[in-house]
C-alpha cells in the first residue's frame, strides 16, 4: 500500500483504479484527495476509515473487518458511489448512513452484517441498494415515509438474509424498479399485485421464502419486460 500513496505526490491525480491485483495493508489518510478509488480484489485488511473527499470508492473484494463508521456518512460528504461488499464487516447499518444525501449506490453485500435495515436509507437517492448475503432481520423498510428513493431506486437486492413479514405493496410506486431479489428470506403473504405497474421489471425473485396463495395473471400480462421470474420453494397453490 506504501507505493500506491506515493501516487498522492501527483498533484493532478483525481482517479485511481488497482483492482485486481495483490496489493496488502490498511487504507490511508492521504488517498482522501481523490474523487474516485477502485481496489476491489486484492487483500486490504484492518478498519474502514474515512475518506473525505471521494465520490466513489469501491473496495469490495478485500479483508475489512469492523463495523461501518459513522464518519463515513457525513452531511458534507460527496460520496455517490460506495461498494464494500464481499469483506468482514460486522454489525449494523448506523441510520446515520443516511446523511449522505448524494448517495446513489450502496452495495454491502456477502458481509456479516445483521440487524434491522434502517427505515433512514428511504431519505436517500439511492438507485441501487445490494444487502444480500448478510443477517438482516426485520421487515423489508419500505413505508409511506421513504418516499425519496421510491423515485429513484432501480434495484433492490435482498436475497440470502432472514427478512420477515410481507412484500411491501408500495414497490408498486417506484416506476424506475428493475430488478428485485428477495430469495431465501422468511417472507410470507402473497405476490402484491401492486406488483404489476412495474413496466420496466425485468427480474422478480422470491425464491425459498414462505410465500402462499395463488399467481395473479395480471403480473404476468403487465410485466411485459420480465425475462427472469423464480418463486421456487415456496408454498403458491392453483392455476399457472
Amino acid at each position: 500500500m506504501d507505493q500506491v500513496v506515493e501516487l498522492m505526490k501527483l498533484p493532478e491525480l483525481k482517479s485511481l483504479a488497482f483492482a485486481y491485483n495483490q496489493i496488502f495493508g490498511g487504507l490511508e489518510s492521504a488517498l482522501e484527495t481523490l474523487d474516485s478509488l477502485d481496489l476491489t480484489d486484492n487483500f486490504l485488511q484492518g478498519p474502514l476509515i474515512r475518506l473525505g473527499g471521494l465520490s466513489s470508492l469501491t473496495l469490495e473484494g478485500n479483508v475489512f473487518t469492523g463495523t461501518l463508521p459513522m464518519d463515513l456518512f457525513q452531511f458534507t460528504t460527496p460520496l455517490k458511489f460506495l461498494n464494500l461488499g464481499r469483506n468482514r464487516l460486522q454489525g449494523q447499518i448506523p441510520p446515520e448512513a443516511s446523511y449522505a444525501l448524494q448517495l446513489t449506490s450502496l452495495q454491502l453485500h456477502e458481509n456479516l452484517l445483521d440487524g434491522a435495515i434502517p427505515p433512514e436509507l428511504g431519505q436517500l437517492p439511492l438507485r441501487s441498494l445490494r444487502l444480500n448475503n448478510n443477517a438482516f432481520t426485520g421487515t423489508i423498510p419500505l413505508d409511506n415515509v421513504n418516499v425519496n428513493w421510491y423515485n429513484t431506486l432501480e434495484e433492490l437486492w435482498l436475497f440470502n438474509n432472514q427478512l420477515t413479514g410481507e412484500i411491501p405493496t408500495v414497490l408498486g410506486t417506484t416506476p424506475r424498479m428493475t430488478d428485485l431479489r428477495f430469495s431465501n428470506n422468511r417472507l410470507v403473504g402473497g405476490i402484491p399485485t401492486e406488483l404489476s405497474a412495474l413496466s420496466r421489471l425485468f427480474r422478480l425473485e422470491v425464491a425459498g421464502n414462505q410465500l402462499s396463495g395463488g399467481l395473479d395473471a395480471s403480473i404476468a400480462s403487465k410485466l411485459t419486460n420480465l425475462e427472469v421470474m423464480d418463486v421456487s420453494g415456496n408454498q403458491f397453490s392453483g392455476p399457472i
